[in-house]
């Protein structure tokens, strides 16, 4: 997104062109079925596997994040390299999510895909690469970076975060008035959980506690 030679200035200003330009490819290039599909498996999902690799963990793991806080149970096979036993544990009730940019990571999930098919769970991949047709909904987006000689991975993790924000608000709204209230309860609970916490740092010890600490 920048040159040897710009200023700082620029390089901030390209960053923020870079990011607006990646949302905006997505949204006028990704199919508004498929996220409906998508939220509609993953909403109704017994469990919501997802399997990433690479930087693509970092946006599973912050997706991995949210939806578990609606009340939907999430697994990390790829998490504790144990990806063929996880799966194996998978049946028609689930729902699969598979990111990868490049397709290189669908491409080594053939084991796994094969067991999830035949265990009749729904594999959802999002991809760049639009030769990748193994999965039962694949959610495609324009690949504007290449593999080798990039300076980070702006576009792509970018329009991954845009694609998962987007099926998980749609996932919220399906059930909006109950993700509400359970999304409430969550942060409340958090609250509470932290201020107890700054109290007990903030307490004084009395000084018959100071006493027995300071006991040999």
């Amino acid at each position: 997104p920048f040159g040897e030679n710009e200023s700082e200035a620029d390089i901030i200003k390209n960053a923020a062109d870079l990011f607006k330009e990646a949302v905006d490819t997505c949204y006028v290039s990704v199919s508004l079925q498929a996220l409906q599909r998508a939220a509609d498996w993953i909403s109704t999902a017994r469990h919501l596997y997802i399997y990433g690799a690479g930087d693509s963990v970092i946006s599973a793991m912050s997706f991995a994040n949210q939806i578990s806080k609606l009340g939907i149970p999430v697994m990390q096979p790829m998490q504790f390299h144990e990806s063929i036993a996880i799966s194996a544990t998978a049946n028609h009730q689930d729902v699969a999510l598979m990111l990868s940019y490049s397709g290189r990571t669908l491409a080594g999930l053939h084991r796994e895909m094969h067991i999830l098919r035949n265990a009749c769970c729904k594999m959802i991949a999002i991809t760049s690469d639009c030769s990748q047709h193994d999965a039962d909904l694949t959610i495609n987006f324009p690949n504007k970076e290449g593999l080798i000689g990039k300076i980070s991975v702006f576009y792509s993790q970018t329009s991954f975060q845009y694609i998962l924000s987007c099926i998980y608000s749609l996932v919220f709204s399906r059930n909006y008035r109950e993700n509400m209230e359970r999304k409430r309860a969550y942060d409340t609970l958090v609250f509470s959980d932290s201020e107890r916490k700054v109290r007990m740092v903030n307490c004084s010890p009395s000084e018959d506690q100071e006493n027995r600490l300071c006991r040999p």
